[in-house]
């Protein structure tokens, strides 16, 4: 699965991209997220699937350790169950706590994809439920 991110310094802003970027978005949903009142907006290319999110505030969403790391080339850790059909995306350490999750389910959407947050409101995983339906693997 192909996984990367691009920030923008300036505004802080960022995506996540979990397709290729060829795979251009043709759709945006937006995700808004009542306990932290902040936007997630999911990217869905013409065929309905999930090619990426773009977070308007990718450093204050994001745990500090990761926007370091990750401009250090650090990978973003994943894992794939293809017997569940899931896949789970980390930012940032495997081991922290996850105080809250936020269910994202839309009508547009072929799967359902949950948001992990931490303690203090940072999007720390993605969970991908029917993956291969929703996400370019």
């Amino acid at each position: 699965m192909y996984v990367d991110f691009e920030l923008d310094p300036e505004s802080k802003a960022g995506e996540i991209l979990l397709a290729p970027p060829n795979l251009v978005p043709d759709k945006v949903l937006d995700a808004f997220i009542n306990r932290s009142k902040q936007h997630i907006y999911l990217l869905l290319d013409a065929s309905g699937r999930l090619v990426g999110l773009r977070l308007p505030d990718m450093v204050g969403m994001l745990p500090e350790s990761f926007i370091k790391h990750r401009e250090h080339d650090v990978q973003i850790d994943q894992d794939e169950d293809e017997e569940e059909d899931e896949v789970y995306v980390t930012f940032g350490p495997l081991s922290v706590f996850i105080e809250y999750t936020y269910p994202c389910v839309f009508p547009e959407l072929r799967g359902m994809v949950n948001f992990d947050f931490d303690p203090h409101d940072h999007l720390v995983g993605l969970e991908v439920v029917d993956a291969s339906s929703l996400l370019h693997l």
